[in-house]
């Protein structure tokens, strides 16, 4: 099957807020944090998904030392996560783009009280997408590491959730698994210089996570 690239691209990053506390990174980088928030559909929909970015850096052991993480506030309006060069998850990434499958037309819209989230899984699923529920959309990734071919590299699929995110076990385990063999390909990403601690600290921070979503939900 000819599956079109994925794109990973990072342009520069410029932002800022008044009012909350900046700890490195770009100077506005909070008020860039919350605009992207307050895309969800709602409150309960942005903490699902902060929880969910919690659960991968405890599962991939990554600190916000890593050379490897890259969490960033790119242009775009969209909210990803990097492991070395490779997505391994995204929100509100809508816009039209080289993909194999779309479920959802127009690809730019979303049903009411919903938000796209986008999971890195293993080449294994590619037999099994048409029976996820909420995949609007998926791709796979070039082969860009010793090993790979265009039949075992990794998918990315993008699903449109409600604001309680419906992963199956399965699929959850192997989104883990697929997000620590990206952690193992380099020792560092090419992308690191576009990392936000305040996305870091917003994942991990219960109470700086409150403040941010009180200013974007207020």
């Amino acid at each position: 099957m000819d599956i079109a690239a994925l794109p990973c691209a990072f342009p520069g990053i410029a932002s800022k807020l008044i009012g909350l506390t900046v700890f490195g990174g770009s100077p506005d980088a909070e008020q860039k944090l919350i605009a992207r928030l307050r895309r969800a559909p709602n409150r309960e929909w942005a903490e699902s998904w902060l929880d969910l970015a919690k659960e991968l850096i405890e599962v991939t052991g990554m600190d916000r030392d890593d050379e490897r993480l890259v969490m960033s506030l790119p242009e775009g309006k969209f909210l990803p996560i990097t492991i070395n060069r490779r997505y391994v998850l995204t929100a509100f990434r809508i816009e039209k783009g080289h993909h194999t499958k779309r479920y959802l037309q127009p690809l730019d819209s979303n049903p009411p009280d919903r938000a796209v989230m986008e999971l890195i899984l293993p080449s294994a699923f590619s037999a099994r997408i048409d029976q996820l529920p909420h995949v609007i959309r998926h791709n796979s990734f070039d082969p860009g590491f010793s090993g790979e071919t265009k039949d075992n590299t990794p998918l990315f699929i993008s699903f449109s959730m409600s604001s309680e995110f419906d992963i199956s076990p399965d699929v959850r385990e192997a989104w883990h698994e697929a997000a620590i063999i990206e952690r193992k390909h380099q020792r560092a990403s090419k992308f690191r210089k576009y990392h936000e601690p305040v996305v870091y600290r917003v994942v991990v921070d219960v109470s700086y996570r409150r403040r941010i979503l009180n200013a974007a939900f207020a």
